[in-house]
């Protein structure tokens, strides 16, 4: 049986996101750094690390001023008095090794990235609160104001819904860098062409009556023609813009589900 899928939604804001999780903002927007030492420890983590900064390997603090921290196959949670009220020992559940770490910015739950491809969420008492198995590797994570994760995995960035199950579906680009710029394309051109060539026209329409490839039953609008109409609305304005080149198109129903187009060869 053949995925049904309505519309394409947000590809610009998986740009936006895709940017914030690999330049690093701030927790409060939910993205994480790498462990300090000594004195730049968070007042919180101090408090409650009795051996120091010793195996923690990511930080990252939370608005309330609480510290979520990973060390290897240990997640911990100390609020902002240095009290660790979670203490979650991954290996021991099954979890994997943690590697990447955000927080969510309104109710401070952590997300985690897994060695096992998994996609975890905790609550501050240690609680899961949600999780799903991903087709690759989390490259790099980031949690929206809206309490969404961003996820970068095998090159595609994947925009999930706060139970972690794959809600829309990004193009992904290769090329070379621009020597004066160190950009591959303009992010702002890109977000134009993508919500030109492809939301202003998928977006909250009848695929069947409102959208030219499969209007007046000329094709069916399943997953996998779908990544093919996005793929022929997008190519041609990437290719005239210069300096890259469209790569593939994906288009999930599920976190296993998916159909790719990589074009004609």
């Amino acid at each position: 049986m053949t995925p049904r899928v309505r519309s394409l939604q947000g590809f610009h804001v998986a740009f936006v996101w895709l940017c914030a999780a690999i330049a690093g903002f701030p927790a409060s927007v939910g993205c994480t750094r790498a462990a300090p030492t000594g004195a730049a420890l968070p007042v919180a983590l101090r408090a409650s690390a009795s051996d120091g900064v010793a195996g923690i390997t990511r930080i990252a603090e939370t608005a309330n001023g609480g510290s979520w921290s990973l060390r290897g196959q240990r997640l911990e949670f100390a609020d902002n008095f240095g009290e660790i009220t979670a203490d979650i020992d991954l290996g021991e559940r099954g979890y994997g090794v943690g590697l990447r770490l955000a927080v969510d910015p309104y109710d401070q739950s952590a997300w985690l990235g897994t060695d096992i491809r998994l996609l975890l969420n905790f609550s501050t008492s240690g609680a899961l609160l949600a999780g799903n198995s991903l087709t690759g590797d989390v490259d790099a994570l980031a949690i929206a104001l809206d309490q969404t994760p961003w996820v970068v995995s095998e090159g595609a960035v994947l925009h999930l819904s706060r139970s972690a199950s794959v809600l829309e579906t990004y193009a992904t680009f290769a090329g070379t860098d621009v020597p004066v710029t160190g950009f591959v394309v303009d992010l702002k051109w890109l977000k134009d062409a993508i919500e030109h060539e492809v939301l202003w026209e998928f977006d909250h329409r009848h695929l069947n009556l409102e959208v030219r490839e499969f209007a007046d039953n000329k094709l069916i609008p399943t997953t996998e023609n779908i990544a093919i109409a996005a793929w022929k609305r997008l190519e041609p304005a990437v290719s005239q813009a210069g300096g890259a080149r469209l790569r593939r198109v994906r288009v999930y129903k599920t976190p296993e589900i998916f159909a790719e187009y990589r074009g004609e060869k």
